[in-house]
């Protein structure tokens, strides 16, 4: 990262609608984790419950996790898995009446919160690159978060003083759910299968060029920017490893990590591998 910082940088390929969608989704995730933490926190000022039970050790535990499930099909599943985390969190919002069942409610807020983090953390990471200030959006998802509980904590402890868990049950859900409506096209990009080359053609009949195959190709697999460019190196010329990464303006280690990830996404060994299923692709 440091021999090869944001490449992409410098233009501007900010997606505003993406942009907005990962805004409202940070934000209303945030509202979640407020409606549980407030009460929490309350909790634990009163000397009723402490933040620093076993219960905490679910959230030490769901961070790695979430980390792996993001790593699966450069983050197909991450969305889907982290929006099922956010319904399962309601269940921590119904048992925070009861003493008996407060140490399950506090497990399950930090078994989403583990998710939760890892969805916004490396989704606004992901964005930092095709934006003008990268170094400003890589941290975005946390400033969101920290606003957004912090305007929470106080209101929910009031309501749930008032109301009960009811309140919390029911806020929850209808949060859930709209973050559910926020992140459809996301999570059924990660259930329905890819359209192919041909299926993406604005022209089923005229015959692809070989840059739009591969423009394609890198869409299908979820290529990074740079990423497509290895790729298109790899399969069109027969440079060797040095070469590639002289014309790219990297270091041959660099280009290697680039080369191992388009491997895994394709499920591909080999150059002459990643070379056959491209040409499989295209057929």
């Amino acid at each position: 990262m440091f021999e090869n910082p944001l490449p992409y940088s410098s233009e501007n390929k900010t997606d505003k609608k993406e942009v907005s969608i990962l805004i409202v989704a940070t934000i209303l995730m945030s509202l979640v984790i407020g409606l549980i933490d407030g009460v929490v926190v309350a909790k634990h000022a009163e000397g009723s419950l402490s933040v620093s039970s076993y219960a905490r050790l679910f959230y030490a535990l769901s961070l790695p996790v979430a980390g792996f499930v993001a790593d699966i099909k450069n983050r197909k599943y991450l969305s889907i898995v982290t929006v099922c985390t956010l319904f399962i969190s309601t269940i921590s919002t119904a048992l925070m009446s009861a003493s008996g069942t407060f140490f399950w409610a506090t497990a399950f807020m930090y078994v989403y919160s583990g998710f939760y983090v890892m969805f916004l953390t490396i989704s606004f990471i992901d964005l930092a690159p095709r934006t003008k200030r990268p170094e400003l959006w890589a941290s975005m998802g946390r400033v969101i978060r920290s606003l957004t509980t912090a305007f929470t904590a106080i209101p929910v402890v009031g309501l749930f003083e008032q109301f009960g868990s009811i309140a919390l049950v029911a806020g929850s859900c209808i949060l859930s759910v709209m973050t559910l409506l926020v992140l459809l096209r996301s999570i059924s990009c990660s259930i329905l299968p890819q359209e192919s080359a041909k299926e993406t053609s604005d022209d089923a009949s005229a015959p692809l060029t070989r840059e739009e195959v591969i423009q394609a190709y890198a869409k299908h697999y979820g290529f990074t920017p740079r990423e497509s460019e290895v790729f298109e190196k790899l399969i069109s010329t027969e440079d060797g490893t040095q070469q590639i990464a002289d014309s790219l303006y990297i270091s041959r280690r660099v280009l290697q990590r680039y080369i191992a990830a388009i491997y895994e996404k394709t499920d591909t060994k080999s150059r002459i591998g990643l070379f056959q299923n491209f040409i499989a692709f295209n057929k």
